[in-house]
């Protein structure tokens, strides 16, 4: 097999599974332990100790509420956009992350193997689960050439669960080998199970992590002292089984490595992962060393290239944007006239990053250059990755323009990108148009030109409402949430209030932890619109659903707005003459977050103790804080 060539920009992953089954809760007892591991795992991911991933290089599909068929359409869209977006045709030179953690049972009259997902239920449990043989199927047809590592933490009830049900049975490896060794790809398959067909997969507590997930995450994030480079899928796993050994658990399960194909070598023991026992940089110095003695002399340039950005990349993520700065006018330099097509993508996406870096230490002439060096360069380019390069960087020409305060230019870049590329149908060039559009909304409303302003942002919500790429449904969230604010500055609260209302009724369900704070942040202002007008029992309701959808939310932007929903909600009890329970919900916010370091938490405890001194010394309603964003 080639050797892998992957880094933080050509990997993808994609997590999914569930805490808790609704509508088989008599059969499988929630636990967070599930939501936990896939929480921690995806910091890893993000981290700069870790993959580093961008957020856009990850879909966060746990607990999600979609269907089986749905979760499917998200990751075969989500892989489509990547390599378009990369120009890596048929998934050739990405890596694939696929992690599932929660239960697996063998569904249906050929009691194939599958994944339970939140909207698994009886009577057709087979038909609302995922299928492993359909996710290898979908992996297959969509990204055949890409390396995919398939990674099934499927906890069974088990020693942990009292509801374990004795027919179904615990992962079959082979099963499951064989649902996906039909792959065809030039990079293969590795496959890292929890457990082995004999032994179920366990808790280590039902509100902590899994047992295998807190191994592997231990794993990721000490590495191996014995290996000078990174680790593969096998080593990990030799690496997992250790720590089981050396823990206090009787009886842990033993994990397991398969290559189901194996045509074009072993993915499993090709070297992937980062270890920790060297640094960021030297990880990716080691990682592109290994390989290079593989490569023809054109592949082999690839690879350099790829290596110095993604060094580029770490570097600048670590703060240390001159050495990030140093590594891409090197890479430039060597490789600007080079007519390869994959280093003239890594020439220009070196180009935008070093303006961005420019920018960052206010050396804002030279970053304007850049980016229009970068126009110049690639502006009739055919390759949608280049022109999305192109694109990017007007953008940061304008970001930078308004941070010069020259403002009339930076709208007409912003306009120049609508005009220029608003018709694309490309991901990533959408993505651009749309940030264009919202900063020059903001500008608009900094301008006090609030009526083109409002406009601007109901272009970016027409647009792209219906768009299920999850940046862009991001951007769609944030534009109606900033439409709410503006539209509450104009005193037109009704219409605050229905915009506010789109983004809890559309965005509840998202998963996106960006998202969720808009959505409580777009509940608790539109509450607080609906008790100015006298709406009380309303804005009560509205408080309340914060207060059930978010309470147990780990982000601590959502847990503020938690709060605040709970001083609200005393705040319009006072206003019903309901003192009684206005003092309890006081008492709660008291109670549960007096604790708390944050200062916005601490402020609200605040308000809650002063409130609640009102009431009891004197039942008027004086002196009592509000809060909208």
């Amino acid at each position: 097999m080639t050797p892998a060539r992957h880094s933080a920009a050509n990997t993808v992953a994609v997590i999914c599974g569930a805490s808790e089954w609704p509508r088989l809760a008599e059969r499988f007892t929630a636990a967070s332990a599930f939501a936990n591991t896939a929480t921690r795992l995806r910091a890893y991911l993000h981290s700069v100790d870790g993959l580093a991933l961008p957020q856009d290089n990850m879909l966060w599909l746990f607990d999600s509420t979609a269907s089986a068929a749905e979760h499917l359409e998200h990751i075969h869209a989500f892989l489509i956009h990547h390599t378009r977006q990369a120009n890596a045709a048929r998934g050739s030179g990405v890596l694939v992350l696929f992690y599932y953690v929660g239960h697996g049972a063998f569904f249906g009259d050929d009691r194939a193997y599958s994944l339970l997902i939140r909207d698994t239920r009886e009577p057709i449990t087979a038909e609302t689960s995922l299928r492993v043989a359909s996710v290898g199927s979908m992996l297959r047809v969509t990204v055949p050439e890409s390396a995919r590592v398939i990674v099934l933490d499927a906890c069974f009830a088990g020693v942990a669960f009292k509801d374990f049900q004795s027919d179904l049975e615990q992962l079959t490896h082979v099963k499951v080998e064989e649902a996906l060794e039909v792959s065809r790809s030039t990079r293969g398959v590795a496959l890292l199970c929890a457990a082995s067909k004999r032994n179920p997969a366990r808790l280590a507590e039902p509100d902590t992590t899994t047992l295998f997930g807190r191994a592997l995450l231990d794993v990721l994030h000490h590495g191996d002292p014995h290996l000078p480079g990174p680790m593969s899928v096998r080593r990990i796993g030799e690496l997992i089984h250790q720590h089981l050994e050396n823990s206090a658990e009787r009886d842990a399960p033993k994990p397991e490595v398969h290559a189901p194909d194996q045509r074009d070598g072993d993915l499993a023991g090709v070297p992937l992962f980062p270890n920790p026992a060297t640094t960021a940089v030297q990880s990716h110095e080691v990682f592109s060393a290994i390989h290079y003695g593989a490569y023809s002399a054109s592949p082999r340039l690839r690879e350099d290239a790829q290596a110095r950005f993604s060094k580029g990349v770490v570097l600048g993520t670590m703060g240390r944007s001159a050495e990030a700065i140093a590594i891409y006018e090197q890479l430039i330099s060597d490789y600007a006239d080079n007519p390869d097509p994959d280093i003239k993508r890594h020439v220009a996406k070196t180009m935008v990053n070093r303006g961005f870096r420019l920018a960052e230490l206010g050396r804002s002439e030279e970053a304007i250059g850049v980016s229009e060096q970068v126009v110049r360069a690639y502006v009739d380019d055919p390759d949608p990755a280049i022109r999305e390069q192109v694109v990017k960087a007007l953008v940061n020409k304008g970001v930078v323009l308004d941070g010069l305060s020259r403002v009339s230019e930076e709208l007409e870049i912003y306009e120049q990108v609508a005009t220029d590329y608003g018709e694309s149908s490309d991901p990533g060039i959408k993505e651009q148009v749309a940030k264009a559009l919202v900063n020059k909304a903001v500008t608009l409303g900094r301008l006090a030109r609030v009526s083109e302003e409002l406009d601007v942002y109901e272009q970016v919500i027409t647009s792209y409402s219906v768009d299920l790429t999850p940046a862009l449904r991001e951007r769609v969230a944030s534009t109606l949430f900033s439409k709410g604010v503006v539209l509450s500055s104009l005193g037109r609260s009704e219409d605050a209030i229905t915009a506010y209302g789109q983004v809890v009724a559309g965005y509840r369900n998202e998963l996106s932890p960006t998202i969720k704070e808009l959505v409580a942040k777009a509940a608790v202002n539109m509450g607080f619109r609906q008790a100015e007008l006298g709406r009380y029992e309303e804005a009560i309701a509205t408080y309340d659903q914060v207060v059930a959808d978010y309470t147990n939310d780990p982000n601590l932007p959502v847990k503020e707005q938690v709060v605040k929903a709970l001083v609200n909600k005393g705040i319009a009890l006072d206003a019903l003459s309901c003192f009684a329970m206005e003092v309890n919900v006081y008492e709660q916010v008291i109670a549960d977050y007096a604790v708390e370091s944050n200062p916005i938490i601490k402020k609200q405890v605040a308000k809650a103790a002063i409130n609640k001194s009102i009431v009891l010394g004197r039942p008027s309603r004086a002196a009592r804080a509000s809060n909208e964003m």
